[in-house]
């Protein structure tokens, strides 16, 4: 058995992204955000077709270390990121993202 520890969290990009309600996959959103505060922006889903509603989900790349001193990445999606964290990512989004997501 070999012990680890999480160095950092190594994101060069968003911890997050955004994905369909319905489905699960990610989105793209059309155009630039808008204005109008009343709007609701459209995103694009491959599956669903264009859609409004979307939640956040992890994307994280950790960095981790074990006694020997070898360091790698790992990529955790959002089911194992959440209960790593013990928070979901649309809580975070929700709660911080006026401040700086």
């Amino acid at each position: 058995m070999t012990s680890a520890k999480v160095e950092a969290i190594d994101n060069p990009k968003q911890w997050y992204y955004l994905a369909c309600k319905t489905c699960g996959l990610k989105v793209q959103q059309y155009g630039e955000d808008s204005d109008d505060v009343d709007r609701k922006p459209i995103f694009n889903c491959k599956t669903c077709g264009d859609i409004e509603d979307v939640f956040s989900k992890y994307y994280l790349i950790l960095r981790v270390s074990d006694d020997f001193f070898s360091e790698t990445r790992f990529l955790l999606f959002d089911k194992l990121a959440a209960k790593l964290i013990q928070i979901s990512a649309t809580d975070i989004f929700e709660k911080y993202s006026e401040e700086d997501p």
